[in-house]
């Protein structure tokens, strides 16, 4: 549904894997409003943006190569996160407010924060497209997070620190 194009918003967030939703997203959103920011949320060790090819836990969200499904003439900017950081941002919304999201969720969450912080823009979508419901054994399990060493920021001026070290970049043109 495009009815969220009625709303009144500056930018856009969301993960990016394969790159066909953003890119669908985007491109409708531009036709109707060119000055609207759109940002891609990506994990730290995916190769879409840069080439930083290393194991993440994330899922999905992140490739080991480049997707023809994107262009990157609708994304204005980009962000890399880490497990670490998209992770405690889905245990902190679920234990705050109640709110269970999955990993690629909490990439997009961490570019809002990003650009709310750091821009004069103050309305924004991010795009949550996932449940944490399939992720119960996984990012919310607690024997997951040590197995796999994950760090959990659970504090909201430790995530904030974290945030606030994103670097919002300019897209590549590919």
């Amino acid at each position: 549904s495009l009815e969220f194009l009625q709303e009144e918003f500056e930018f856009l967030t969301s993960a990016v894997s394969t790159g066909g939703h953003l890119t669908g997203i985007a491109q409708k959103v531009k036709e109707s409003s060119p000055l609207k920011m759109i940002i891609g949320a990506d994990v730290l060790g995916s190769c879409i943006f840069e080439q930083n090819k290393q194991s993440y836990l994330v899922n999905g969200a992140g490739l080991a190569w480049k997707s023809s499904n994107i262009n990157f003439d609708y994304i204005d900017n980009y962000t890399i996160v880490s497990d670490e950081l998209a992770i405690s941002l889905c245990r902190y919304f679920a234990k705050e407010y109640g709110v269970l999201v999955g990993g690629s969720s909490g990439l997009s969450i961490a570019a809002a924060i990003k650009v709310l912080r750091s821009s004069d823009k103050n309305r924004g979508i991010a795009i949550v497209p996932d449940t944490g419901i399939n992720y119960l054994n996984q990012i919310y399990d607690d024997n997951w997070i040590k197995d796999k060493n994950v760090r959990i920021s659970s504090s909201e001026k430790d995530l904030i620190n974290l945030i606030d070290k994103l670097e919002l970049k300019e897209c590549p043109d590919e």
